[in-house]
């Protein structure tokens, strides 16, 4: 059996020039998502593309109340103080002090826009958030009939408990296959016929095992910006997320510097839209105690944009499971969202999922670190971007996934001790580039193809097909590739579309 590769020169560089104007087709869909292909690719604020509209509230300042400028730079906790400014403020404040807080600001619905001013710092003492804003959820009823996938209604028990553009979520004992996490999805009502409840999007997933509906209050639009800091003084002792927003509605953190924390640095948990485009840095992680996550979309969060710088942190990224609701438990799955935040030496993979996710897109900007990105939910595009100088993968597919990962357009390199792409799980990649990375340029588990791929400068194997029903097409290897494809004996269903060229040698793994 021969496998026929293409041979292409050595060449340094990449071809990025050449994919952008694929990669922004692919990832301009949409306001939130073009929003974020426009940070991601030029570095512009929300407040720069707006055009400053979102931050012209008259702003009252701190300094200017006698009690927070005598706190200002003491050890004394200054957190009611700060509380009662805040809810004597208006609709816009600007903190331009430096003050410790040994319990959360809890930011009124009164308060549209909060600026931490340069030079300014919430000092957190104690096991807290810096800042919070909250909603509310409460559980409903209990509904008699499933609600099936792709559904964009469902069979209310009372309809008199609902009204048209009111907030619910919907949700059940349900889990995503392969995990022990239990889905449930935000959604807008918009009308109502009979015990018919018509909602604003299908349901990716079925409910059928005791589906409930809850109402959601979402607290009404918050945004944090400015220059200043939002640290915990004790890190080792402090595991609370440090800015925390729940079920809020559009949701904006911008420009300021959240640090040192032994947990989380932003939580979005059961949000409508949002953006969160601020530095978040030095968080602890060790796997075992301390999970130092910089920006974590949780709960039934959806169409959530995450751009921003993070670096020393486990996750510039990741989604997981809402906190516990009272009648409710925990129920969620953030949906629709887009990752594209800069990474910059993570401990663990830079831009990931865990396995709650749906619809996910992720754009990776890493350099550096313990991998790049990782995919562990399900129906998650990576579009575009670069990784480079990460050391065990470029990319990673989980073997839980059941719906494939799309991959199109990655420019990788330089990954030193691994694989470019990993796909233990079903993954669908297209028009990718790997280069300078001896190890195995990809590896296929089952149920996956590739469809283009270049490398260039890559080690001797350039991909390894280690399992059942997958294909491969359109591979281009340099020359220090000298087997192109090689297949795992006895494996069924695989097949491999030879380009024209130089032939290279079936090899079996051994």
């Amino acid at each position: 059996m021969v496998v026929m590769g293409e041979r292409v020169d050595d060449q340094p560089g990449t071809t990025g020039d050449r994919r952008t104007t694929r990669r922004s087709f692919l990832i301009v869909s949409g306001t939130a998502l073009a929003t974020a292909a426009v940070g991601a690719v030029t570095g512009l604020t929300v407040n720069a593309v707006t055009g400053g509209a979102l931050f012209r509230e008259p702003s009252v300042q701190s300094d200017a109340e006698p009690t927070l400028a005598k706190l200002s730079g003491t050890d004394d906790d200054a957190a009611g103080e700060l509380i009662d400014f805040l809810k004597s403020a208006g609709r816009a404040a600007t903190i331009d002090g430096q003050y410790f807080i040994d319990s959360p600001i809890i930011v009124p619905d009164t308060l549209r826009h909060l600026t931490l001013a340069a030079g300014s710092a919430l000092k957190v003492r104690g096991d807290h958030s810096g800042i919070a804003r909250s909603g509310a959820i409460k559980l409903r009823e209990k509904t008699k009939g499933a609600m099936k996938e792709g559904a964009s209604s469902f069979t209310a028990t009372d309809p008199g408990l609902y009204t048209a553009d009111e907030w619910l979520l919907l949700s059940g004992a349900n889990t995503v296959k392969n995990s022990k996490d239990k889905y449930g999805y935000l959604r807008r009502v918009t009308s109502i016929d009979g015990r018919t409840i018509n909602i604003d999007r299908p349901l990716p997933r079925t409910i059928n095992k005791g589906p409930r509906t809850s109402a959601v209050t979402l607290s009404p639009s918050l945004e944090i910006d400015g220059a200043g800091e939002v640290f915990n003084v004790d890190p080792k002792n402090a595991k609370k997320s440090l800015v925390t927003l729940f079920a809020v509605e559009n949701p904006v953190v911008s420009g300021i510097e959240v640090h040192s924390n032994g947990g989380i640095g932003v939580t979005v948990a059961h949000c409508h839209g949002g953006h969160i485009d601020c530095t978040v840095r030095d968080l602890l992680d060790d796997g075992e105690n301390y999970f130092g996550y910089a920006v974590n979309i949780s709960g039934s969060s959806r169409d959530v944009v995450v751009n921003g710088f993070m670096t020393r942190v486990r996750h510039a990224v990741t989604t997981n499971a809402g906190g516990l609701i009272q009648g409710v438990g925990n129920a969620g799955e953030p949906e629709d969202c887009t990752f594209a935040p800069t990474a910059r030496d993570c401990s663990n993979k830079a831009v990931d999922t865990h396995r709650l996710g749906w619809g996910i897109t992720m754009i990776p900007n890493v350099i550096g670190g313990n991998g790049a990105v990782q995919v562990r939910a399900d129906n998650v595009s990576v579009v575009g971007g670069s990784v480079s100088g990460v050391t065990v993968s470029g990319i990673t597919v989980s073997a839980d996934v059941v719906v494939p990962a799309r991959i199109t357009g990655v420019n990788i390199s330089d990954v030193t001790q691994g694989t470019g792409i990993r796909a233990r799980g079903p993954a669908e990649i297209t028009d990718c580039l790997i280069s300078d990375t001896p190890g195995t340029a990809v590896e296929l588990a089952s149920g996956s193809s590739i469809d283009g791929l270049e490398i260039r400068n890559g080690g001797s194997i350039g991909v390894r097909v280690l399992g059942n029903n997958n294909s491969v097409a359109g591979v281009r290897a340099g020359s220090a590739t000298t087997t192109v494809v090689q297949l795992a004996p006895g494996k069924k269903g695989n097949s491999v579309v030879p380009n024209q060229g130089v032939p290279f040698l079936f090899a079996p793994l051994k």
